[in-house]
């Protein structure tokens, strides 16, 4: 299963699970075929395995980061829109270290994935328990885009969001000293 994650011979793939393959079997770092083939960017194989019969779309490896954070995270903007409709979706789902599919696109400034993200109905635009937010991460990279589509969310949400963004205004100027 893992070899056919890693090619795009969705052929092969499909003959797998027909034949009764596990779609959930994880590595050593406990990362399924889904996630492999997410990180790599194979669209095609990603479409055969969210719809496989079983599939546990938000199964996370070791360090809690799923086939939708690393997809929002290398910037694979058709994987992602291929997960956001799969049955069960957990966006909001937060790695070992609090960070979200939302915070990752943010931070690496994937305009189009934030979009996406954005127009989730239950998507949390807000602190994680660390104090660190979307808005914080796009604007550590000056990713301004992002931070306007952020501000827009925050504000149709009714939440303030001066403050997050004041916050990691001073946290940027207090690290550039």
């Amino acid at each position: 299963m893992f070899s056919a994650s890693k090619c795009t011979n969705g052929g092969i793939l499909k003959l797998l699970i027909e034949a009764g393959g596990d779609v959930n079997q994880a590595d050593n770092d406990g990362f399924t075929p889904l996630f492999i083939a997410s990180q790599e960017g194979h669209t095609d194989i990603v479409a055969i395995l969210s719809s496989a019969p079983g599939i546990q779309i938000n199964q996370a490896g070791k360090d809690g980061s799923t086939p939708l954070y690393i997809a929002s995270l290398k910037g694979h903007t058709d994987i992602v829109a291929i997960l956001l409709g799969t049955p069960g979706i957990q966006i909001n789902q937060h790695t070992n270290d609090e960070a979200t599919p939302l915070f990752m696109a943010s931070l690496q400034g994937h305009t189009e994935i934030v979009r996406l993200l954005l127009q989730q109905p239950n998507i949390d635009v807000h602190k994680n328990p660390d104090g660190d937010s979307a808005i914080g991460r796009a604007t550590q990279n000056n990713h301004t885009e992002i931070i306007q589509l952020l501000n827009c969310a925050l504000e149709n949400g009714s939440v303030h969001w001066m403050g997050y963004l004041m916050v990691h205004v001073k946290q940027i100027e207090y690290n550039q000293v």
